[in-house]
C-alpha cells in the first residue's frame, strides 16, 4: 500500500519495483518448468501435467494418448559431429514436435537426454497415429549436419503410442510403459518406425 499524500516518484519507484518483480517471478515459473536447452517443457512439467490429465480423463471418461519419441542413432551423431551439433539437433527436433502440435491442451515435453514426450488429452487413436506420422515426415526431410555421415544412422525418430480409454490401463504408470514398450518395438523392428500399442 501506499500512504497519502502521494509522492509521484514514490508511487513510480514502487510500480516499477513491483513490476520488475512480476516479471522475475514469471521467468523463475517458466525456467522451472522448461528444458533450458530446447525451450519446450521438461521433465517435471511433464509429470505435473500427466498427473493432472490422467485424473482428468479418469473424472470426465475422456481418452487421453501418449507419444514417447526417441531419436535414433543420436549418440553416433553426436560423437561423429561434436556437442554443439548434437545440442542443434536436440533443439530441431523439439521444436518440430513441438509446432506440430495444434492444439493448445497439448504437451510436448523433452522426457530425458533424447527422448521426448506428447501428451494428447481427449485425442483419439488414429489422430494421435497421424500426428505421430506427420513428425516422422517433418523430421525426415529435416537438413541435419549429415554430409560424411554413414547412412546408417541418419537422424530419425522411433516412435511408441498408447492410448487410455475406459480405464484399460489402470493404472498412469501403465499407460507410460505400454508406450514406452511401444517405443522399444519400434527400435528393434529397424527404427523410424511408429508403434502403436494394443
Amino acid at each position: 500500500y501506499i500512504t497519502k499524500p502521494f509522492s509521484q516518484p514514490i508511487v513510480e519507484l514502487r510500480v516499477k519495483n513491483h513490476l520488475e518483480l512480476k516479471q522475475q517471478r514469471d521467468l523463475l515459473a517458466h525456467l522451472s518448468s522448461h528444458d533450458c536447452l530446447t525451450g519446450i517443457s521438461n521433465r517435471s512439467k511433464f509429470d505435473e501435467f500427466y498427473k493432472d490429465e490422467w485424473l482428468r480423463g479418469l473424472r470426465d471418461k475422456n481418452p487421453l494418448s501418449l507419444i514417447l519419441i526417441d531419436i535414433d542413432f543420436f549418440k553416433k551423431y553426436n560423437d561423429f559431429y561434436g556437442h554443439i551439433a548434437g545440442d542443434e539437433c536436440l533443439i530441431k527436433v523439439a521444436q518440430t514436435i513441438k509446432n506440430s502440435l495444434a492444439r493448445s491442451v497439448d504437451l510436448a515435453a523433452r522426457y530425458g537426454g533424447e527422448e521426448f514426450a506428447i501428451i494428447l488429452p481427449r485425442c483419439q487413436k488414429d489422430t494421435v497415429a497421424a500426428i505421430a506420422k506427420h513428425i516422422q515426415i517433418k523430421i525426415n526431410n529435416m537438413p541435419f549436419t549429415d554430409i560424411g555421415l554413414p547412412s546408417d544412422f541418419r537422424i530419425s525418430v522411433s516412435q511408441g503410442i498408447a492410448c487410455e480409454f475406459n480405464n484399460q490401463y489402470r493404472t498412469s504408470e501403465a499407460l507410460i510403459c505400454a508406450a514406452d514398450t511401444a517405443l522399444y518395438r519400434a527400435k528393434t523392428e529397424g527404427r523410424n518406425k511408429i508403434s502403436i500399442s494394443a
